[in-house]
């Protein structure tokens, strides 16, 4: 809500709404497919799967270099990222105290992302992998990287 005295920015208040969650995943339809049922099983709430958080590049190797958060650094690195991130918000306030966090949505969200890790663990490398297979070869053949990777 804007601030009554007219200043810049908004005042944060308690809604009984989710944030979004965004969900970086690399490119590998096996990842996708997987994370779409964990996010769906587990009623996860406004989700928004995306491929990266930055304009792609086709000339460049991956063709996303942000993820928008700690996922970042090893897409960069082309190792296969799922990298889940509140958004737009901050992952917690501590103006709100403990009534700033939805205990039940903080559990679904880890359940979900503990059965992802559970079902990877019985998934074939090469489908987890994905389209970063052919990225590796690409960066091994000249392609540039990300410029952070530098």
């Amino acid at each position: 809500m804007p601030r009554p005295d007219g200043g810049p920015g908004y005042l944060r208040r308690l809604t009984d709404q989710d944030e979004l969650l965004l969900v970086p995943v690399s490119p590998s339809e096996a990842l996708e497919r997987e994370v779409r049922k964990v996010i769906e099983r587990r009623k996860l709430g406004p989700t928004a799967m995306i491929v990266g958080a930055d304009a792609p590049d086709p000339e460049r190797a991956p063709r996303h270099c942000s993820f928008g958060g700690q996922g970042t650094p090893y897409n960069e690195r082309l190792l296969p990222t799922v990298s889940p991130i509140a958004a737009p918000e901050p992952l917690y306030d501590g103006t709100s105290g403990l009534e700033g966090i939805d205990f039940k949505l903080m559990r679904a969200q880890t359940m979900a992302f503990t059965d992802l890790v559970m079902k990877m663990s019985k998934m074939p490398r090469k489908a987890i992998a994905g389209d970063v297979t052919e990225m590796r070869r690409e960066r091994r053949e000249g392609m540039p990287g990300c410029v952070s990777e530098l």
